[in-house]
């Protein structure tokens, strides 16, 4: 199961084009994640930017959303990762496929962005962390559970048009992707994508 939400301040779309071709390929260049609960490996960084800059790399229809351009690949964020791994945690914590935070401990930002806890919301997660902004500001994040790999995440994201929309979408200039395992939930592995631009 996949679930998309797309936050903006100030964003316009590019443009884009027709294309017409096999978009099955690509994603068989994408290296599984290997089985770990938690991101902290450079290397699993690397493989997480690299699938989601494969993705990019190419014109791609999204279904209802259409057809978007080869876009920029993104770098890096550690702000976007802190953000998102708090997420994926807090997900696979309470077992709960949502943006919206729990509203409890492992829900950092809600509990401590004011007085009274709170479930926090998908860009208020990233702004916590230090991803702000002075003139622009465009956020998407991109969840899923139940997927064991990060290929079968970036195909699921891939197959629905407002997931892939959201990653090909050239405004975004920097990303980060976690995963948070907890056998003792429904889907088992949780999912969360931070794609960002900001200036």
């Amino acid at each position: 199961m996949v679930r998309s939400i797309w936050i903006a301040g100030l964003i316009s779309l590019a443009g884009v084009s027709a294309y017409a071709g096999s978009q099955s390929m690509e994603l068989s260049k994408i290296q599984s994640d290997a089985s770990y609960e938690y991101d902290s490996d450079r290397t699993v960084i690397k493989s997480y930017l690299d699938a989601i800059n494969i993705l990019r790399s190419q014109p791609r229809k999204c279904g209802s959303k259409g057809t978007f351009k080869a876009a920029a690949p993104l770098k890096w964020s550690d702000k976007l990762y802190k953000a998102s791994l708090e997420h994926s945690h807090d997900m696979a914590t309470h077992g709960l496929l949502c943006h919206a935070g729990s509203g409890k401990s492992t829900d950092v930002t809600g509990t401590k962005s004011g007085w009274m806890r709170r479930a926090s919301q998908a860009s208020e997660r990233g702004k916590f962390h230090g991803y702000t902004y002075n003139k622009a500001f465009a956020f998407a994040e991109n969840i899923g559970a139940g997927q064991k790999t990060l290929p079968d995440i970036v195909r699921a994201w891939a197959d629905s048009p407002s997931h892939c929309a959201n990653i090909m979408n050239p405004d975004f200039r920097e990303m980060a992707l976690t995963k948070s395992t907890n056998p003792d939930t429904r889907y088992k592995t949780f999912w969360t994508l931070n794609l960002g631009y900001r200036r």
